[in-house]
């Protein structure tokens, strides 16, 4: 169990991460999930950086 420091304040508190499963699909071959960082088609989002980039 965490226990807090007692000469610390405010006291802290640990993080809470909510993570949604990724479901297995459309996976690339590994050379190409390597190039691209990811193994899930669907996570990968290249930079189009510049004012006419993609804004999500």
């Amino acid at each position: 169990m965490y226990q807090q420091n007692p000469g610390m304040y405010p006291p802290l508190q640990l993080a809470i991460a909510t993570v949604p499963s990724q479901r297995y699909e459309k996976l690339y071959p590994v050379e190409k999930a390597l190039s691209r960082g990811t193994l899930f088609e669907a996570l990968y989002l290249p930079f189009e950086g510049g004012r006419e980039g993609r804004h999500v």
